[in-house]
């Protein structure tokens, strides 16, 4: 059997000289090559209106120290140095496993191309907070919307058997959201968030765990503003 730096090493030479481009939900990205933990390094190419904060996470701040460095325009680099500014006043009271971010972040995400060959292991080239960059306002939405979304989970810790039967008893999922709708007087963002959750998530949900994501997105939110 091969060991893993030689697949990798074999790998990077294949999608590395195809150009490889594949696809995540409204994701565009480019394999530009394998590091030694078989993590594909991709180059974000179109991301629409997807959160990356969301999807990928925050970078270590060194991560985004080293961006500094290699910045395409004086604007970019003004924009990481406020980020390591703003991230460093909203999150020095939170706990020391919050800041230091794990070395593998990203590595959960999957990112498929056309050919549905599907990637487990990705890293982006820059820091989460390159992206970031001009797209401030889109990652305040998306805060937003989850903390809005969080207000259906506080229905599902007081009331989880009529939830689970009002999805239970729909034929589809639009149905099933209107039910959740009808009966909670749920917006139709709230109602989408429950239905789309696995079960077991959804009966997962305590008040205490809902009260702790709140704050920290809240926390989020104070920080994206300090990018503005």
């Amino acid at each position: 059997m091969h060991n893993l730096n030689f697949y990798c090493n074999f790998a990077s030479k294949i999608f590395s000289n195809v150009n490889l481009r594949i696809h995540f939900l409204n994701m565009k990205a480019n394999i530009l090559d394998f590091d030694s933990s078989g993590r594909a390094i991709i180059e974000l190419q179109r991301y629409n209106n997807i959160s990356i904060l969301e999807n990928f996470g925050f970078s270590r701040l060194k991560d985004v120290e080293r961006d500094i460095e290699r910045a395409d325009t004086p604007e970019r680099t003004e924009f990481l140095r406020r980020y390591i500014k703003a991230y460093k006043e909203s999150f020095r009271s939170l706990p020391q496993s919050y800041i230091c971010e794990p070395e593998d972040y990203n590595s959960d995400v999957e990112m498929c191309d056309q050919s549905s060959v599907c990637f487990h292991n990705v890293k982006l080239l820059h820091s989460s907070a390159w992206y970031v960059y001009g797209r401030v306002p889109v990652e305040i939405a998306a805060v937003k919307k989850h903390l809005t979304e969080l207000q259906a989970g506080y229905v599902a810790v007081s009331s989880i058997d009529k939830v689970v039967q009002a999805i239970r008893i729909a034929s589809t999922p639009k149905e099933a959201v209107a039910n959740l709708q009808k009966e909670f007087k749920l917006t139709k963002v709230q109602a989408s968030f429950l239905v789309d959750l696995p079960l077991s998530r959804l009966t997962s949900f305590t008040k205490e765990d809902l009260d702790k994501e709140k704050a920290d997105y809240k926390q989020r939110l104070l920080f994206l503003k300090k990018l503005l």
